[in-house]
């Protein structure tokens, strides 16, 4: 009687003082770690990288075919586990530049200068395939399409005995359409983070002028490689 009067003496106090009474807890003999939510993934990701193009051909016959070099940054929205979209910011530069200075006959001093800078920037939207190739490596290949700004400055300088022969100095810009497909693979050293590199074909139809002569369509095969992060 005793031991009845002190049981429900101890749960009702609690009560009366409004805290609630301790609840039973299911006995779990097999240890079985509670099940935990699963972690809301974000669909977003972005990718920054370097990137090497070479060109295909010369673009123009004072513009001759220059290497360029650069970076992008791209922001991809998964649709789901093989298919994504995404924006690509881009920007390049190159230039060659080849001078001499000869003496002929100890009379005859010959100098002549040839230099060509070339600077770009792009905005293209594209889409992307992936899938898996073990559970750390994926392969993916893409094509964005987009437009595209390019600059060119050439200078040339030819003297003898100091005395100025030739000198031209041409630049021009244009804006044009531009296209990419791109073939490349992904390590995943996280669920948040991933390296990649990949092979890219490069074009655009901006035509700097100078002088009513238009250079030719640019056209490069690429390199790019860099570190990409899923939110």
């Amino acid at each position: 009687m005793k031991k009845t009067l002190l049981l429900a003496l101890a749960l009702a106090v609690p009560a009366m003082a409004g805290v609630s009474a301790p609840l039973a807890v299911a006995p779990n003999p097999d240890n079985t770690p509670a099940p935990q939510p699963a972690p809301v993934v974000s669909p977003w990701s972005v990718e920054i990288g370097g990137v090497y193009r070479w060109a295909c051909d010369d673009i123009h016959s004072e513009y001759k075919d220059v290497d360029v070099w650069g970076g992008e940054l791209t922001a991809i929205y998964k649709i789901n586990d093989n298919h994504s979209v995404n924006i690509r910011f881009g920007y390049n530069v190159g230039d060659t530049s080849d001078s001499c200075y000869t003496v002929e006959n100890l009379q005859v001093n010959i100098y002549e200068k040839e230099k060509l800078d070339l600077t770009s920037f792009y905005i293209m939207p594209g889409y992307r395939y992936t899938d898996s190739i073990t559970d750390s490596v994926s392969w993916y290949a893409g094509v964005n399409a987009g437009i595209s700004n390019l600059k060119a400055d050439y200078e040339y300088y030819y003297a003898i005995n100091n005395d100025s022969q030739d000198d031209i100095d041409l630049s021009g810009d244009d804006w044009g359409f531009a296209a990419s497909a791109e073939l490349g693979v992904q390590y995943h050293i996280s669920d948040c983070v991933y390296l990649f590199g990949a092979y890219q074909y490069w074009m655009s139809t901006a035509r700097p002028s100078d002088e009513g002569v238009k250079a030719k369509k640019q056209s490069y095969h690429s390199v790019t490689a860099g570190v990409g992060i899923n939110f």
